[in-house]
């Protein structure tokens, strides 16, 4: 047992022993970004991205080069404006995108680092606008628009970002009521 955890922790020193740290700064002398390398000289672990005036800009993981994991992206005043996932270099699950006064723009879904699922995307007030469908990054299935007082406005189709079927798109006014 001991010379497992003797084996362990040789393998941990030598692994943090061959990071090597990596900063650089702004002309102002503020820090502009921070990281590591491993010893293929590849990104690995956390990457913070700072703005000029110092806030933080982007949080990202990485993994031999590739990001991975959660990244954060902020608006120079410290608002969040992203937050979503990698695996392997390519977004992938939910990202959400924010307005910068704080309000939800988008929720997005993502697979092999294309839109594919729901897409959902909203005004600067926080009424829902738009709902999209994606098949490998391309318009796909039923496209919802909304009129501002939350009432459907239209109901399109789509294949591969070409719009299908249009005899059967319909529209409607501020109070539901389809029009020709």
């Amino acid at each position: 047992m001991k010379k497992i955890i003797l084996f362990l922790a040789v393998v941990l020193f030598t692994t943090i022993a061959n990071a090597q740290e990596y900063k650089e700064y702004y002309d102002n002398g503020n820090l502009k970004v921070i990281g590591n390398y491993d010893v293929n000289k590849k990104q690995t672990g956390v990457w913070k991205y700072y703005y000029e005036n110092g806030q933080l800009g982007i949080v990202g993981h990485y993994k031999k080069g590739k990001e991975t994991g959660e990244l954060k992206e902020y608006y120079e005043n410290g608002q969040i404006k992203e937050v979503g996932s990698y695996k392997d270099g390519y977004d992938t699950g939910e990202w959400k995108n924010y307005f910068k006064n704080g309000q939800l723009y988008s929720v997005e879904m993502y697979e092999n680092g294309k839109k594919h699922g729901e897409c959902r995307y909203y005004t600067k007030s926080g009424q829902l606008e738009f709902i999209f469908n994606y098949k490998d990054g391309r318009k796909h299935g039923k496209i919802r628009e909304f009129h501002s007082n939350g009432q459907l406005l239209s109901v399109e189709y789509f294949e591969d970002d070409y719009g299908v079927n249009m005899n059967s798109w319909k529209y409607y006014d501020e109070n539901g009521i389809e029009q020709n």
